[in-house]
């Protein structure tokens, strides 16, 4: 559960919240990113976990668990079909299904 702006969210089954990591403005070389370009898809943004949902349940009605936890930093399929935005000022927000994460990033930001 997450409490974002005045609303408390808590995923449901296999549901992800995720919020969009900050870019940075500049290349470590010091050259200024447009905005335009920070925005693409095909950059594959990585994006951070803030709630997890309790995870799906299978045909003999046991649970099995989500696989990220909160706080783990991912990449989300560019198609994003199955994920849900949360109409928030801020960062951008995502209702994501566990299938549409096809990656924990694992390193330095």
């Amino acid at each position: 559960m997450i409490l974002v702006e005045n609303l408390t969210i808590e995923p449901y089954g296999d549901l992800v919240l995720v919020e969009r990591e900050q870019e940075a403005d500049t290349t470590k070389g010091g050259i200024v990113i447009p905005e335009q370009a920070k925005d693409k898809d095909e950059n594959l943004p990585t994006w951070e976990v803030k709630a997890v949902g309790p995870g799906r349940a299978n045909t003999s009605g046991t649970i099995s668990p989500v696989r990220v936890k909160v706080g783990d930093r991912v990449l989300v399929a560019p198609s994003r079909g199955n994920a849900f935005p949360i109409p928030t000022p801020g960062p951008k927000r995502l209702l994501v299904t566990e299938a549409t994460i096809i990656g924990i990033v694992q390193g330095a930001a």
